[in-house]
């Protein structure tokens, strides 16, 4: 199999496998999800024009940056910084529920802190909100973070811990 088939089967592996992630950030981004699928879409036309020749081992950062760029793009547009992360709305989430079952009292329970905590995410600063998505939920690294968000990997820590402290106070009894 020739060096070029396997690099554009790794690359249409990776975009596969990061696709969900980076439509749920972008989602949660504009609140719009048509505007996330063109979000995804810009990002990984750029990302394939750009990148796709970097090593593999760089493209996951460099793929979040260009899906960061486009949504900066898209809140430049609409001069806007409204956001919405929908946690549970995965089939992950919906077939783990299904299999769990709690009681009505923990349903609910549940529901409120999902509430909170999209609120509380909504209500953050957007590099704080970022950060706190791509460290967090996504699990990068801070110098991936960094990458992602082309900023400096200081900047990453201080944003995340600011961005933590803000949930925490928001979020009180809801907080882990």
């Amino acid at each position: 199999m020739s060096s070029m088939l396997k690099s554009k089967k790794a690359l249409d592996s990776f975009l596969e496998q990061e696709q969900l992630s980076a439509f749920k950030i972008a989602q949660m981004s504009t609140n719009c999800r048509d505007d996330a699928l063109d979000i995804v879409q810009d990002a990984m036309i750029k990302f394939v024009e750009n990148y796709s020749a970097k090593p593999q081992d760089e493209w996951r950062p460099l793929f979040y940056r260009s899906i960061n760029n486009r949504i900066i793009d898209w809140h430049r547009r609409k001069k806007t910084w409204s956001n919405v992360f929908q946690w549970f709305s995965t089939s992950e989430g919906a077939d783990m529920a299904a299999s769990v079952r709690p009681s009505p009292e923990r349903q609910h329970r549940t529901a409120r802190a999902t509430e909170q905590l999209e609120q509380a995410l909504r209500d953050l600063p957007a590099r704080q909100q970022q950060v706190v998505l791509l460290r967090v939920w996504q699990g990068m690294s801070t110098a991936e973070a960094a990458v992602a968000m082309n900023v400096g990997a200081g900047s990453v820590k201080t944003h995340l811990s600011r961005g933590l402290k803000a949930l925490q106070q928001e979020l009180g009894d809801y907080w882990p």
